[in-house]
């Protein structure tokens, strides 16, 4: 992206973000706005604005994202085709984008286990 890993862009450009449109390319182009925040935790607040915005994420859409607006789930949609984003409300809400990595760090451990185990079982014992 040509602002960042989170950025809110525009009306104008979030019709060409889901419409298959291409992303601006120059740092600084009209209609987006960086955020301080990047994947795959983002919390933001937002301010009062004109509908139809979305807070896009540099992150490859996958089954997993999940969003809240002021803790209510929302949908995530795709924007430039692949990348996450959420559809701010026009008021100021508390905007949250994450995956869960519960799964993730249970697979992580049951690996390191499996390694573990194979490790200690492969030194042969002293006889």
């Amino acid at each position: 992206p040509a602002s960042g890993a989170a950025t809110l862009i525009s009306p104008a450009l979030a019709r060409q973000a889901v419409t298959g449109g291409r992303p601006p390319t120059t740092l600084g182009a009209q209609g987006i706005s960086p955020v301080d925040a990047a994947p795959p935790d983002v919390a933001v607040r937002v301010s009062e604005g004109p509908p139809g915005r979305l807070l896009v994420l540099a992150a490859n859409d996958e089954d997993s994202w999940q969003a809240t607006i002021d803790g209510q789930a929302a949908p995530i949609v795709r924007a430039w085709g692949h990348q996450v984003a959420v559809t701010v409300p026009t008021t100021a809400a508390d905007v949250r984008v994450a995956v869960p990595t519960t799964l993730r760090d249970v697979l992580l451990l049951v690996q390191a286990a499996v390694l573990l185990f194979t490790g200690l079982t492969a030194i042969p014992g002293r006889g």
